[in-house]
């Protein structure tokens, strides 16, 4: 459903998407959804289980190459958390 997104609003004349919580997009197969509170315990973990999963960048990949499929430029801005190295 994403593309098909991705390309209304292409067809719209829009220049490019600002992505929220980019690798937030894949949850890790057999993850039971977390309340507020357990997620709360997870902070400052250095791996969070619906971060970053597999799959993420073959995604993003997915959505550049539609971006590519239109005339000009087109750019996607992500917005992603990562922890301090």
């Amino acid at each position: 459903e994403f593309r098909s997104i991705l390309r209304f609003w292409l067809d719209m004349g829009v220049d490019g998407f600002r992505v929220d919580v980019a690798h937030g997009l894949v949850k890790a197969e057999g993850l039971p959804d977390l309340g507020a509170h357990d997620q709360l315990k997870l902070l400052g973990n250095d791996v969070m289980p619906f971060f970053d999963q597999d799959g993420v960048h073959e995604i993003y990949r997915s959505w550049r190459t539609i971006l590519d499929e239109y005339p000009g430029e087109r750019i996607a801005v992500a917005e992603a958390w990562t922890p301090t190295v």
